[in-house]
Parts: structure tokens; sequence; C-alpha cells
């Protein structure tokens, strides 16, 4: 992962403040000008400026249901702004946003953590096995 990297965007993005109890987290949330947004949680809307630079200062990973969830954070003009890896994955394929080294959301963690990550994984293999098993026997 490259923190305090720099990602090309086009012009056609906007950040949408959300009440905090609707995303779970307090940034601004990028989206693609257009898109389709529930507008009764919005608290503010503005458009994010061509010139500016949309440097990466963190990211979240998140395991829900034993899947990863990726929400990077950039730095736009002072203020900081996220999307979900999905949004993220999609900003890529449209080209609405390029960086010279990523070209994906699971591109955004390390290997070291990301196979620490998977430690949790070795928990639910007995359980998983023995599911099996039982699903055989008992019908």
């Amino acid at each position: 992962m490259l923190l305090g990297s720099e990602f090309i965007a086009t012009c056609d993005w906007e950040a949408i403040q959300y009440e905090p109890g609707y995303t779970g987290y307090s940034y601004a949330t990028l989206v693609p000008k257009g898109a389709e947004i529930d507008e009764q949680y919005v608290i503010n809307r503005f458009e994010i400026p061509c010139d500016d630079t949309w440097e990466l200062t963190r990211v979240f990973v998140q395991h829900p249901d034993l899947g990863t969830l990726y929400y990077p954070v950039f730095s736009i003009a002072g203020y900081e702004a996220t999307m979900s890896g999905h949004a993220l994955d999609d900003a890529f394929k449209s080209q609405m946003l390029v960086h010279s080294q990523i070209y994906s959301s699971g591109e955004l963690q390390s290997e070291w953590t990301n196979s620490l990550s998977l430690l949790m994984m070795w928990v639910a293999i007995p359980i998983w096995l023995l599911t099996g098993v039982m699903s055989v026997f008992v019908k």
C-alpha cells in the first residue's frame, strides 16, 4: 500500500456528507456526479474541484461475514473523504480515478497485513467441517 501517494481524478466527483449513523463514519463520501444517493440522509454536498489532488491518507479494512471490505480515505483540499472499495474498483474501471501502481481496492492492503487478517479464517474451519459432516448424517 502506498500511503501518501496521489491519485488522479476526473472532474466528475462530488463529496456527500451523510448523517454519521447512515454510513457509520464521519467522513464525506466520494461519489461520481449524477450518482444515485439517498437524499434524506444528506447533510451537505459539494463538488470536488478538478485541480485538487487526492492523497491516500489511510485505509480502513473491515471483515464482515468473513469477507474483506476496504475504505480508502483521501485528503482532498484540506478535508478527508472516503468511498467503498467497490466504488473505488468502479472508478478504476471507468478511468474516473487513476493511480500508477494501484488498479483495484484489494491492492490497498499490504501483503503481510492481508496474511495476518486471514488468520481468523482458521478458527472457522473446524466449524465448517463439523457442519459439513453433520449435514451428511442428519437430514
